[in-house]
C-alpha cells in the first residue's frame, strides 16, 4: 500500500509526500497536476495515451481533465512529490503559452539543477517537523518551481497535448452543470442525454469532444476531487458522510473507488492531512 508521509495545503493547491507502492488507475484531476521523483525507483506513467518516463531528470506534467495513470511502477517503492495547483492561481502567472485552460505544452520536462534543487529542498522540509516558517519556505520554493517549470516549455511543431482546440457546446455545458449537481446521485447517461436534449451517441460523442472524457470518467473525476478536499483537515464530515457526497451507497465501493485511484485509502489520506502542515492566504 501506498502511504502519503506529508501533506501541505496552501492557496494555490496542494503539495503531497507520497510513498509510492502500488499503481494508480487511469483517472483525471480538474486541477493541474506536477509529478516529480524524489527518491527510489521510477516510473512509467502514460498521461493522455503517451508513455512518460518520471525519474529524478524528468517531471511529468498533467493538464486538467487529461487521464493519467501508472504504466510501470519500478523495482521497488520510492518517493513522489505531488503538486495539485488551482487553475484559477495558475491563470494569473505569467503565462506565454496558456492555451483553452490548459498550461502544459507537453506530458514532461527536463528538469535543470535549479529545479532539482527546489524538489530536493521541498521533499526534506516536508519530512521533517516544521514551524510556520518552514511551511512558509515550502510555499515560496513550490511558487518558484512551477514558474520555472512553466518558463521553459518549448512547443513541438505539431503538437496537440491535453485535448487543445476542444469543441464547446452550450448543451454540454449544461450536462457538466448537471453532473456538478447530482454529483451525490449520479445520473445515467441516458437521463443526462435526455435533460439536455441529444441521443444517446451524440450526447457521448459531444461530451468527449468538449471534455476529452467519458461522461463516466467524467464523474470520477469529479468524486476524486470531491472526495480529496473533504478528506483534508478543515473537514469535520465523516468518511461514511463524505462517501455518501461522492454518490457511493456502501462505504466499502467507496474506499476501493479512492484507493484504486491514487494507490492510497481515505483513512490514510485523511491522517496525512490531519497531521501536516497547512498555509493559508500567502502571497
Amino acid at each position: 500500500m501506498s502511504h502519503v508521509l506529508s501533506m501541505v495545503e496552501v492557496d494555490f493547491g496542494q503539495i503531497c509526500l507520497l510513498d509510492k507502492r502500488r499503481k494508480s488507475h487511469v483517472h483525471a484531476h480538474a486541477e493541474t497536476h506536477v509529478l516529480l521523483h524524489v527518491d527510489g525507483a521510477e516510473h512509467e506513467y502514460s498521461v493522455d495515451d503517451q508513455p512518460v518516463r518520471l525519474s529524478r531528470d524528468q517531471a511529468v506534467l498533467v493538464n486538467p481533465q487529461v487521464l493519467h495513470g501508472n504504466v510501470v511502477l519500478g523495482g521497488g517503492p520510492s518517493i513522489l512529490l505531488m503538486l495539485y495547483l488551482d487553475a484559477e492561481w495558475l491563470r494569473g502567472r505569467d503565462l506565454r503559452h496558456w492555451e483553452a485552460g490548459r498550461p502544459f505544452l507537453q506530458p514532461r520536462i527536463r528538469l535543470d539543477a535549479q529545479m532539482r534543487h527546489h524538489v530536493d529542498a521541498i521533499a526534506l522540509s516536508m519530512r521533517s517537523p516544521g514551524d510556520a516558517n518552514v511551511v512558509a519556505q515550502i510555499d515560496q520554493w513550490c511558487r518558484e518551481l512551477v514558474d520555472a517549470v512553466l518558463a521553459a516549455q518549448h512547443r513541438p511543431a505539431s503538437l496537440r497535448f491535453g485535448g487543445f482546440h476542444r469543441s464547446n457546446d452550450f448543451r454540454i455545458q449544461r450536462a457538466l452543470a448537471l453532473t456538478q449537481d447530482t454529483l451525490d446521485e449520479p445520473m445515467a447517461i441516458e437521463q443526462l442525454a435526455v435533460q439536455v436534449g441529444l441521443s444517446r451517441a451524440r450526447f457521448f460523442d459531444l461530451f468527449r469532444a468538449c471534455t476529452g472524457l467519458t461522461p463516466a470518467r467524467y464523474y470520477n473525476m469529479l468524486r476524486l476531487d470531491l472526495a480529496r478536499h473533504r478528506l483534508t483537515a478543515h473537514c469535520a464530515s465523516s468518511i461514511a458522510s463524505i462517501s455518501r457526497e461522492c454518490g457511493f451507497g456502501a462505504q466499502s465501493h467507496f474506499s476501493n473507488f479512492f484507493t484504486g485511484q491514487l494507490g492510497i485509502t481515505p483513512s490514510e489520506f485523511r491522517r496525512a492531512s490531519q497531521s501536516g502542515r497547512v498555509l493559508k492566504g500567502s502571497h
